[in-house]
């Protein structure tokens, strides 16, 4: 829907005082009205209409947006972590893939169109160098929660998009922390940076994500979109890189092997 007073589309952002949310409104702003929505951080991003509000309580969400009336709805808010969400299914399940089908429902209903934020989780990272067309297989309970969701939204909809997104780096404008974050804090806390040799990504810059999702918005494009930098790189070598380009003492980089770390949740390979 167009805000009546300056004409403009509304968009509507889940997690927008997240690393991602917070990106995604400011590379929105100039051209639409933008409605963000939080649980536990403000917003405090000018310009930005902020709402707290819970995104699995049906009744309290469909308020709100009855109340927005978004035109595009992109949903970025989810439980991240991976061991969380191994140990805690239930929780997992009610924020990634409840609050979807919620969202998908409504937008549906008055004809919304919904960009969904993914997660290249959604395979089991044996072979790498996958495709829109690969079929998923999660091997631990987020991916799991997401590939979920996304089954949701194409069954409810045909204004989406699914956009897989890779591992993100670079620095949040509100709150959030990205992988390249942590490094960073442990490089200058003079800490040693454990790092995997044998863990393949293709790491996309927060910015660069949040750009492509804007340019989403109105494109004709739906379906399922995978949105990754152009290297595939180990988180060591990454690490190196990152070291090298701020000119940290890439000494305090650790090379682990996967197998040498016990975790909730088991991790993708490539």
């Amino acid at each position: 829907m167009k805000n009546r007073e300056n004409d403009r589309q509304t968009l509507l952002i889940s997690g927008v005082s997240g690393l991602l949310g917070g990106h995604i409104a400011v590379t929105a702003l100039p051209e639409y009205e933008v409605v963000g929505l939080y649980f536990q951080h403000p917003c405090e991003l000018a310009g930005v209409k902020g709402y707290s509000i819970d995104i699995t309580d049906k009744s309290l969400l469909y308020a709100l947006l009855d109340e927005v009336r978004p035109s595009c709805i992109i949903h970025s808010a989810a439980l991240t972590n991976l061991d969380y969400c191994e140990e805690n299914k239930h929780q997992a399940d009610i924020v990634n893939t409840h609050s979807v089908e919620i969202l998908a429902q409504w937008a549906k209903r008055n004809h919304s169109r919904l960009i969904f934020v993914s997660s290249d989780m959604v395979f089991d990272g044996e072979s790498g160098y996958y495709t829109e067309t690969d079929i998923p297989e999660p091997i631990n309970y987020y991916g799991k929660t997401k590939l979920r969701a996304e089954a949701i939204i194409r069954d409810a909809l045909d204004n989406y998009v699914i956009a897989r997104s890779a591992l993100i780096y670079g620095s949040a404008i509100t709150n959030g922390s990205s992988f390249s974050d942590w490094i960073i804090r442990r490089l200058e806390a003079q800490e040693c940076v454990p790092l995997f040799t044998d863990q393949y990504r293709t790491p996309i810059m927060v910015r660069n994500l949040a750009a492509a999702l804007v340019e989403l918005i109105n494109s004709d494009y739906t379906g399922i979109l995978h949105l990754g930098g152009s290297e595939r790189v180990d988180r060591y070598n990454f690490g190196v890189t990152l070291a090298n380009l701020l000119n940290y003492d890439i000494s305090l980089l650790e090379k682990r092997k996967m197998k040498s770390v016990k975790s909730a949740a088991p991790r993708p390979r490539d």
